[in-house]
């Protein structure tokens, strides 16, 4: 049964259907591999160039916490003084 069905089949029919299906296998390579070359190597490389960007960027100097810390508590401390009782002070003029 199998003889009378690739009977039917002409060779031209065939030979067809593989160069089809042999371009659609290249192209699906190809896009495979611009994807891989894509997400491997382009944005690790964009992402190098970024980061080379933004430590020229930076501080050079490090920062001491501890000493920013108790600055802002001085700064906070000053800021939020209570107010004189302004009735309680004596008018001179008067």
């Amino acid at each position: 049964m199998k003889h009378k069905i690739f009977k039917k089949i002409k060779n031209t029919n065939l030979i067809k259907f593989l160069y089809f299906i042999i371009i659609l296998f290249f192209i699906a390579i190809i896009i495979f591999l611009i994807l891989f070359l894509y997400k491997n190597f382009y944005l690790t490389l964009k992402n190098i160039n970024s980061i080379y960007n933004l430590q020229n960027k930076s501080a050079i100097e490090n920062i001491d916490i501890d000493l920013f810390n108790k600055v802002e508590l001085r700064l906070n401390k000053k800021a939020k003084r209570p107010l004189p009782n302004f009735n309680a002070i004596q008018n001179v003029f008067e």
